[in-house]
């Protein structure tokens, strides 16, 4: 978001050779400052990049429970050089390999599901245009965002992507795409995948009691919070759970208004008669 914030529009080689053009301290600021649980802690952070280990610490003391401290700790460890030349092979390779094949294909679904967001914005609250749009995360009034930014994305269905800048929630949304005939929907198929692992099932029934956030999810299963993070992701996914941001916790809770909904699509997809 800071790389183009007064710039909107950029073709993705623009964004790149904007980044690698980035003050290599500056662009770690605009990485990081978002791990931070609270904006008043940001000084730890700029004291941290290419600071001693005691200022990492701090840094690190300071950011979002959800944050991985390993990741962080390697990641500060480096030259910030070294960051933004990773980076920006990162971004490079990532371009070449993935998107640059597919780019004349994607970008027009992109934009039809920005047109039909735009279309139903009307009609919708922001609350439930959010909501609808993610697959599941509530943004609670005493959440503190000074605004929330929805952008599309194909290539990494079916999950969000979420940061922050400047105050400013952004989630990064999987688009849906429409299947053949003979396919069954992505949504089935993510449904009843969630349903085949015995943790997310206790996920499941843990949050049938309660919404909890992810400390207590992880200590009632007894595993870490990152192996937590990625069922739950799944689940989410699947559009079985919710996640409700208060201030700055995140409280997952079971989403019981759609139990229903896969049976009808199953007996939807069924019935449907095979092309040929």
């Amino acid at each position: 978001m800071g790389a183009i914030e007064h710039t909107p529009g950029l073709s993705v080689k623009a964004f790149i050779k904007r980044i690698t053009a980035t003050p290599a301290e500056e662009l770690l600021e605009l990485m990081l400052g978002e791990t931070l649980a609270e904006r008043h802690a940001l000084p730890r952070l700029r004291a941290a990049i290419g600071g001693a280990p005691a200022a990492i610490d701090d840094f690190i003391a300071a950011a979002e429970a959800e944050v991985d401290g390993k990741w962080l700790r390697r990641l500060m460890s480096l030259p910030p050089s070294e960051v933004r030349a990773r980076l920006g092979r990162l971004l490079r390779e990532g371009y070449a390999r993935v998107y640059a094949a597919r780019e004349a294909e994607v970008t027009p679904l992109l934009e039809q599901d920005v047109a039909a967001r735009a279309r139903t914005a009307g009609t919708l609250s922001s609350g439930a245009l959010i909501e609808r749009a993610t697959g599941g995360f509530v943004i609670a009034p005493d959440a503190g965002y000074a605004g929330v930014v929805l952008a599309p994305t194909y290539f990494f269905r079916p999950y969000n992507l979420i940061t922050a800048y400047r105050g400013v929630r952004v989630f990064i949304y999987p688009i849906e795409t429409s299947p053949g005939a003979d396919t069954p929907p992505p949504e089935l198929v993510r449904y009843y995948k969630a349903l085949g692992d015995e943790t997310r099932l206790r996920l499941l029934r843990l949050l049938a009691g309660r919404e909890m956030y992810l400390q207590e999810l992880a200590r009632a299963l007894g595993v870490s919070h990152v192996t937590v993070l990625h069922h739950l992701a799944l689940l989410r996914a699947a559009h079985l759970v919710q996640v409700v941001e208060r201030e700055t916790l995140k409280y997952y809770r079971l989403r019981t208004d759609r139990i229903s909904d896969p049976a009808a699509r199953w007996l939807e997809f069924t019935e449907r008669q095979p092309e040929g």
